[in-house]
């Protein structure tokens, strides 16, 4: 079975799968105005009573970032390590503040192309919260189960290829790379109501296309094969003439659906098609819910009382012989890790581990400090600018009618976890709208407390 949750609708397709043929037993399809997301997963499990479906739940990828790199090829004990040292120089956060997970593309050279997609944590409780009502088994990018159903209903796709998804509310490119999903860019425009006088919109947006594409191709240099995929009527909006005449080679994407039988109410959506192959194959590409999701064990046996105290005194002795090994056992371990990584190469990614680990600490979290500016912004106060630099204090640029307001937004700011030391730094009294022009400058966390420590 696989679910969704879109920005208008809850839908979900539940199918039997049998080698390369697929019998759907129902589609469903229900505005977001008419339910909520528990009664549509138990309206959906109702529907087929004494049955324990595999489950596979959908996200859209919006709030997450993909990035490449190559590492050198070391044994899959060694690789995690390797590829964490590596990630810390790529996302926009410390690694502790992200969830992020990674795939091996390609090996060439004793050299591994590792992709990453990568989220921060607090942006994905949304997800977590829904996944945990359904009591789902897997959750995936959207993106991850378009490929799988492009790769299962489509014979001309290669393994490597890009995917121009084209709706109302949203333009994707997709990148596949040895047929796994490498990369997500999300373009930034509505189709919903293109007149045509915003056509050189549409060219700007082909441009943007162009640019992007134009960063991959093939191994042997040549560009990668590009599809259409989408609604029909926004694909005509953006026409293959146009892409065309921009450079940009393109094929419609066809879907041979004859491979398909069962339920016809509905017409077979391909991303929740895509969520139950997962589903099936439990094979979950770029689970960024590792370490934050777990299915609820429903099935779990109670313990007769005696065998608990005969569990609970193993346990204790077990802790205790570890307690008392624990740091011979550490050493030796130590020791075998140093002479496996006594090489030049694993010399100098232990070094750039260590340096950014040092400049990771002190990246400030912009997410978090915005946040807390607009929870502390009275109302009547306007905040103009924010600036930033390293090893100095925080500048706030605003206005307000009464110079109270802005004492007001210091005092509030003041009380923020982080922020020390708020005080007005430059206060004016604009000529238009008889408005009051403040600075605020503050200290936050130990961004700006290291400067001391480098004088």
């Amino acid at each position: 079975m696989g679910l969704s949750a879109g920005a208008l609708y809850y839908r979900a397709c539940v199918a039997q799968i049998h080698g390369n043929e697929i019998s759907v037993l129902k589609n469903y399809l229900v505005s977001k105005d008419k339910t909520d997301w528990m009664h549509f997963v138990k309206m959906v499990e109702q529907d087929f009573p004494g049955k324990t479906p595999v489950t596979a739940m959908g996200f859209e990828d919006n709030c997450v970032g993909f990035c490449r790199f190559e590492v050198p090829i070391v044994n899959e004990k060694q690789m995690p390590l390797v590829v964490a040292s590596q990630a810390e120089i790529h996302l926009p956060l410390p690694v502790e503040q992200m969830q992020y997970s990674w795939r091996i593309l390609a090996e060439k050279e004793n050299k591994a192309t590792v992709a990453i997609a990568a989220a921060k944590r607090d942006m994905l409780s949304g997800v977590i919260n829904q996944a945990r009502q359904a009591n789902v088994d897997a959750v995936a990018l959207n993106s991850e189960a378009i490929v799988k159903t492009a790769a299962f209903l489509c014979d001309t796709l290669k393994k490597d290829f890009g995917l121009l998804r084209i709706y109302e509310d949203k333009v994707k490119l997709l990148f596949v790379k040895n047929g796994i999903l490498a990369k997500v860019t999300t373009f930034d425009c509505d189709f919903s109501a293109v007149p045509d006088e915003q056509m050189p919109d549409i060219s700007l947006l082909c441009l943007d296309i162009q640019n992007v594409i134009a960063q991959y191709v093939t191994d042997n240099g040549t560009p990668l094969p590009l599809f259409l995929d989408g609604s029909g009527e926004f694909i005509e909006t953006v026409s293959e003439t146009l892409l065309n005449n921009r450079g940009i080679e393109t094929s419609r994407l066809h879907y041979d659906f004859s491979r398909i039988s069962g339920d016809e109410s509905q017409e077979v959506d391909v991303v929740c098609l895509g969520l139950g192959l997962i589903a099936y194959e439990a094979d979950v590409a770029y689970n960024l819910f590792g370490e934050l999701y777990h299915k609820i064990d429903l099935e779990k046996k109670d313990i007769p009382r005696g065998k608990k105290k005969i569990l609970v005194t193993a346990i204790c002795l077990l802790l205790a012989i570890f307690i008392a090994v624990s740091y011979g056992v550490d050493k030796l371990r130590l020791a075998a890790y140093e002479k496996q990584m006594d090489t030049s190469e694993f010399k100098q990614l232990l070094e750039t581990h260590h340096l950014r680990s040092i400049i990771a600490q002190e990246r400030i979290d912009i997410p978090d400090l915005i946040r807390k500016i607009n929870e502390s912004t009275p109302k009547g106060v306007a905040v103009h600018s924010l600036s930033v630099r390293r090893f100095q204090r925080v500048d706030i640029g605003g206005s307000c009618k009464e110079p109270k307001m802005m004492y007001d937004f210091a005092q509030a700011l003041a009380t923020c976890k982080g922020v020390e030391a708020v005080r007005v730094s430059n206060q004016d009294s604009g000529e238009k709208n008889k408005q009051t022009i403040f600075k605020l400058t503050f200290d936050y966390k130990n961004f700006t407390d290291k400067r001391k420590t480098f004088r």
